[in-house]
């Protein structure tokens, strides 16, 4: 298959071993269209292809990306293979009217799963039900979130940063990957912050233990 390129608005960078996990709708002749999430041959994108000009790839960029070709990979169904070759353009920042028209109506519960591990509400679905939910990216708007920084569960001498917010008349409370949020709270003194009315991008992360696991890639202020 020839190589192809994509324009997208970049909704998610947060992290994942061996680089960045990103992921953005695709943006053509004005109107918002499918998911797109670049992915190398070990899933991540490797961090050197996100400077584009002297800058680091930003939430709400609008880039064009070099893709070999659709990877489709169980319920990550948004997956095309990274073209390595072919270097990142930034084009310019999306407007807010282009971030809200990328926000997913109607709003209905996510993943509908009602699984939580020990520190989480609401945070894992079992792979049986993720593989029959039609991809494994959201973009919603919330007005109540909120942000904690506390100790591990499972390890007290670590932070964990999780965000927890009402989507459709449910309660969630997520681990946060967004590189910015984590590094952000992290710095501050442990506690629970309020943030309120806020763009979330909830991914479906790789299995494990017969369960995927629904994580906040990346968290964005409206501008209005």
């Amino acid at each position: 298959m020839q190589a192809y390129t994509k324009t997208i608005i970049c909704l998610a960078k947060s992290r994942r071993p061996g680089g960045v996990c990103v992921a953005g709708r695709e943006i053509r002749e004005g109107q918002i269209g499918p998911w797109i999430r670049p992915v190398s041959d070990n899933g991540a994108v490797p961090s050197s292809i996100l400077r584009m000009g002297g800058r680091w790839l930003q939430l709400c960029d609008v880039v064009e990306i070099g893709l070999k070709q659709p990877s489709p990979h169980t319920y990550q169904i948004e997956n095309h293979l990274l073209d390595q070759e072919r270097p990142w353009k930034r084009i310019r920042r999306a407007t807010d009217d282009e971030v809200r028209a990328a926000i997913q109506e109607p709003a209905t519960p996510l993943w509908n799963g009602v699984f939580s591990t020990k520190g989480g509400r609401r945070d894992k679905v079992p792979l049986v039900l993720a593989n029959k939910s039609g991809g494994s990216l959201r973009f919603i708007a919330v007005e109540n979130l909120s942000i904690s920084s506390v100790s591990d569960v499972h390890d007290a001498s670590r932070r964990k940063t999780r965000g927890m917010f009402t989507y459709a008349g449910v309660s969630y409370c997520l681990s946060i990957t967004d590189y910015d949020v984590e590094n952000e709270y992290k710095s501050r003194p442990a506690g629970v912050y309020a943030v309120g009315r806020s763009y979330l991008c909830v991914s479906l992360g790789e299995g494990y233990g017969g369960y995927a696991y629904k994580l906040i890639a990346s968290v964005i202020a409206p501008q209005n």
